[in-house]
């Protein structure tokens, strides 16, 4: 079975994702990583590049979400359709959530015209094709992986992941599956401090990123 890996630093959250894992998921060997002194991209490339020594897919999970009944289900279903669509580059297959950038938030239209039909948007029963995605509970390849890893930095790593997957022709997608994010707690809640430590490196790496991509 794809396992799930969590990095974490230590959240409180840590425990309810443990049950709900070990009560929908418990087929899905749950990898937890410990790193210290390091930042999200550094730890999940970390652990990343141990678990494609023995799988080919993954979950990443963050520790502060909380799976649905029907996440692993609708969320590996998805990525078998997108296969079976023949898309030769899959990047990231993330879920949606209630706390989480617009394109993934099951709080906001994804289309403008979007309605809500038996408490849903009409856009949550389909996979979407988007350019970046929030990597709260998401699938990823061994092949992406050896293309593309994260950058070593907090915030914004999933912004620039996406961003290098896209320049190597990979699609990101947000699947019809559901998690509940307590949200920050992975990586804290010192946003303008978060933002400010990652630009140096952005500035340096990834100029291009900074002049197509709007950061707020």
């Amino acid at each position: 079975m794809i396992p799930i890996v969590v990095c974490t630093i230590g959240s409180k959250c840590l425990n309810v994702l443990k049950t709900s894992i070990e009560t929908y998921a418990a087929d899905h060997p749950l990898i937890i990583r410990q790193y210290e002194n390091s930042n999200f991209g550094d730890s999940y490339n970390r652990a990343l590049l141990e678990i494609f020594e023995k799988y080919d897919e993954v979950i990443i999970s963050n520790d502060d979400v909380v799976l649905h009944p029907t996440t692993m289900n609708i969320l590996l279903s998805d990525v078998e359709k997108l296969k079976a669509a023949n898309i030769e580059k899959i990047g990231f297959v993330a879920t949606m959530a209630d706390n989480v950038r617009a394109s993934q938030n099951v709080r906001c239209k994804f289309f403008p015209n979007d309605e809500i039909v038996y408490g849903k948007w009409i856009s949550e029963n389909s996979i979407k094709e988007v350019p970046v995605i929030a990597p709260i509970f998401a699938w990823y390849s061994k092949k992406a992986f050896e293309e593309v890893q994260f950058p070593p930095i907090n915030w914004y790593s999933d912004d620039v992941i996406c961003y290098d997957l896209i320049n190597r022709g990979y699609k990101n997608f947000v699947s019809t599956a559901y998690v509940h994010h307590v949200g920050s707690s992975t990586i804290g809640t010192e946003y303008e401090k978060l933002r400010l430590e990652a630009l140096p490196w952005i500035e340096q790496k990834r100029p291009e990123f900074l002049r197509e991509t709007y950061l707020p």
